[in-house]
């Protein structure tokens, strides 16, 4: 056949429209996926594992104190809850490291495997002749190896998101990012409450039933992480950090310090307290409705669902983002949440029985924390140079999860140290608002405003100013990835 025939051919095939079907099914095709997709997929639907496995253990204290009474003491929950927090604090801190040097692809691809397999190790968890101690030590380990996996997706995922989102529109970066991390997880954490209610309806709530609910409840995240990890064989790195690894070279520390170190104070800070309340009453948040209500489990699973009407308040603060700016929406976030954490702290003994008052203060308080999840994941993914931006998103994070673990820790000694849980609680919403104003402090001191700011021209202001200090102090430039001290 000749060329002209050939030509002809090919421009007939192109002029026929597609069915809907075939559209669908070349977008989705992995053969035929771009990086921008594989990107986008990738690291987006990573965090419906991060949010499912945070909010899934919520539930399971309730389940595991009514199968394991006499076993399940405040020490054993505590570490079982803590495992997931250590972990992520591990891989925040390792994977940032790994993300910056070695590339962001690479990284998620091992934190997906880690994922699985400590979910894996959970679900089977089985004690030494069925010790029950034996069986919450191998809870403990299978969700602290999740927890190194899940740590990895947020220095990954989030500045993938930002360099990607920079290359696309700067004007609505910010909105890109907080609809493809935060708002997903949010969401995520939502579903595990569905599925865990579905699951009581099915093997029911007496004590004896319970065992296949939490072991089905935590293995199911293995179906989302083992699709993620498809996407992300087929990711590629930025073109961001592609360009910036091209011209990277050794570089004085005492320039990071000096033109960052401040921030990462800010973003240090705003984490570690914002994380000190939220993870407190993720965590407990199951016991407090208990005491609150005087419910039983499934009327505890159904109060739970309250935690919904905060997704609006996420996509909200998504498309508000890039407008109001990400240190306002964070300032007026901590001052509502301070708010409402005293209001509801003042008036608990009021609200004890009564849980429907309760509930709606505490969708007010849950929809103002949302305030500051979509800035506070968002900022540190901004305002750090390519070369350092998963490092020092992950130093940011772990201090989110470091306040993570005190908040857990002190939870229920704080709540204990009274002679009546209501008394308790009490003192702990109090605490929380007291955490929440000191954060607006540190917001307004220390928090830059990167709305709408080129993360590619601060990448230029980076080496520049690295230029001029090896200039100044006469030092001869170096192109290996290093940090020199």
């Amino acid at each position: 056949m000749d060329n002209t025939s050939q030509s002809d051919i090919r421009i007939s095939l192109e002029d026929k429209e597609p069915s809907w079907y075939s559209r669908t099914t070349r977008w989705f095709s992995l053969r035929s996926l771009s990086a921008t997709k594989a990107n986008l997929f990738g690291c987006s639907l990573g965090f419906i594992s991060t949010g499912y496995q945070y909010n899934v253990i919520s539930l399971l204290n309730v389940i595991w104190s009514i199968e394991y009474t006499q076993y399940y003491t405040q020490s054993v929950e505590t570490r079982v809850n803590n495992a997931l927090l250590y972990g992520v604090l591990v891989g925040q801190l390792l994977f940032g490291i790994i993300a910056d040097y070695f590339g962001r692809k690479v990284s998620l691809l091992i934190t997906s495997t880690l994922i699985i397999l400590g979910a894996i190790l959970a679900t089977a968890a089985m004690g030494a002749n069925n010790s029950i101690q034996g069986l919450f030590w191998a809870l403990t380990i299978g969700r602290g190896l999740s927890g190194v996996g899940s740590g990895g997706e947020y220095p990954c995922c989030m500045p993938t998101n930002s360099e990607d989102g920079d290359a696309l529109s700067v004007e609505k970066r910010g909105r890109r990012i907080a609809l493809l991390g935060p708002c997903i997880e949010m969401v995520a954490e939502n579903v595990v409450t569905i599925v865990q209610i579905i699951l009581l309806h099915i093997f029911g709530t007496q004590s004896s039933q319970l065992e296949p609910t939490w072991r089905i409840s935590i293995g199911l995240v293995i179906i989302p992480a083992s699709i993620v990890f498809v996407f992300r064989l087929c990711m590629k790195n930025s073109r961001l950090y592609e360009r910036d690894k091209s011209i990277r070279r050794r570089f004085p520390l005492i320039v990071v310090i000096r033109s960052f170190g401040w921030r990462l104070v800010g973003t240090c800070l705003t984490w570690f307290l914002m994380d000190s309340i939220y993870f407190s009453f993720l965590t407990f948040g199951a016991d407090i409705l208990a005491n609150v209500t005087g419910s039983s489990l499934m009327h505890i699973a159904y109060y739970q669902l309250v935690n919904m009407a905060w997704i609006p308040m996420a996509y909200l603060a998504a498309f508000l983002i890039d407008r109001v700016g990400r240190k306002n929406i964070l300032m007026f976030g901590f001052f509502t949440y301070a708010v409402t954490l005293f209001l509801i702290g003042g008036l608990y003994p009021l609200l004890y029985g009564k849980p429907a008052a309760y509930l709606v203060l505490y969708i007010f308080q849950g929809m103002f924390q949302i305030l500051l999840v979509i800035p506070i994941y968002l900022i540190p993914s901004e305002v750090y140079p390519t070369v350092i931006r998963s490092t020092c998103y992950g130093i940011s994070a772990a201090f989110g999860k470091v306040g993570g673990i005190v908040g857990v820790q002190f939870f229920l000694p704080i709540a204990n140290a009274f002679s009546s849980s209501q008394s308790g609680y009490r003192a702990d919403f109090l605490v929380a608002g007291g955490i929440a104003v000191v954060g607006l402090l540190v917001t307004y001191c220390c928090i830059p405003d990167w709305t709408k700011i080129s993360l590619e021209k601060e990448d230029d202001l980076f080496w520049k100013s690295v230029d001029e200090y090896e200039t100044k102090h006469n030092r001869p430039k170096s192109h290996c990835a290093e940090t020199s001290e």
